[in-house]
């Protein structure tokens, strides 16, 4: 497998199978390209996919051309965030030539969502935040997971990051948030 859609098409599709017009693997990776292309919101990542519908539909074979905005937010909102991370993850990893042999420099770094952010100005303020883990050797992220700052903190996601990544050997680098005598 190296195509991106054989991992996305991992990704178990809880639609109902009447009237699909949209694949679910092919819609997810719109949704990438969109992303990847600088595009940021549904209607942003639609209107790039029809900007260059006449490549894409070919490219994914396309029959009903490339979903609306709404149609994107209907597919999306449908998928099981850990099942996309997961397929997204495990191609990432594919990509890599050699690297699980040591001696890569894996650079793992955390960003909050801004507009994810629940009662800002509150003690109790909630947030949606990544943890990524790019391959300086490869250029590539090899990995991503999300998590919400009430429910675990960014230290105990980097932890999870390095066991899943399964890299013996490799040099990890991480910011001053993680230099503390209890981790």
């Amino acid at each position: 497998m190296d195509n991106i859609i054989d991992y996305l098409s991992k990704v178990p599709d809880k639609r109902r199978k009447q009237g699909i017009r949209y694949a679910l693997d092919k819609t997810l990776a719109l949704m990438l390209i969109g992303t990847m292309a600088g595009c940021v919101g549904y209607r942003s990542i639609a209107r790039f996919c029809k900007d260059h519908e006449k490549l894409l539909s070919k490219a994914f074979d396309l029959k009903h051309g490339v979903p609306s905005h709404v149609s994107l937010i209907a597919i999306v909102t449908s998928v099981d965030l850990e099942d996309f991370q997961k397929a997204v993850n495990e191609w990432s990893k594919s990509k890599l030539k050699g690297t699980k042999k040591g001696g890569s420099v894996i650079a793992i770094d955390g960003k909050a969502i801004k507009a994810s952010v629940n009662e800002g100005t509150s003690k109790e303020q909630n947030f949606i935040s990544f943890v990524h883990a790019f391959c300086v050797s490869e250029q590539i992220v090899i990995g991503s997971l999300a998590f919400e700052n009430k429910k675990l903190s960014e230290t105990e996601v980097v932890r999870t990051m390095i066991e899943m990544l399964g890299m013996k050997g490799a040099i990890f680098t991480l910011d001053a948030n993680h230099d503390s005598k209890k981790h």
